[in-house]
């Protein structure tokens, strides 16, 4: 992480890490600050109490969940290409607010 990217972003990594942990419970093994596409976002990896990892990436400005990618661990223990799906995070508060109508 450059300095001046750290300087832009307004959410801390500690603050990311409790937005992902918050948002799916497990361990932080690696954090860190990107630039995706003009924005800056934390990308937060977990590993949960199954051993299963997942990407999520978190809006360095506001904090707002963007994305979860979870990683096949079979595929890649194997050596097969990582199979991975991804999830949009807005997708899902849009399925729960159909299930509380």
């Amino acid at each position: 992480m450059t300095q001046p990217m750290a300087g832009q972003a307004r959410i801390t990594a500690s603050k990311a890490a409790k937005i992902a942990t918050t948002a799916l419970p497990g361990k932080v093994i690696e954090i860190k600050l990107d630039d995706e596409n003009g924005y800056l976002i934390w990308e937060v990896e977990i590993i949960d109490a199954n051993g299963h990892e997942t990407q999520l990436k978190i809006d360095a400005g506001n904090g707002r969940l963007l994305v979860a990618e979870s990683e096949d661990d079979e595929d890649k223990d194997e050596g097969k290409s990582k199979g991975s799906s991804w999830k949009f995070w807005e997708d899902n508060d849009k399925d729960e607010q159909k299930d509380h109508d």
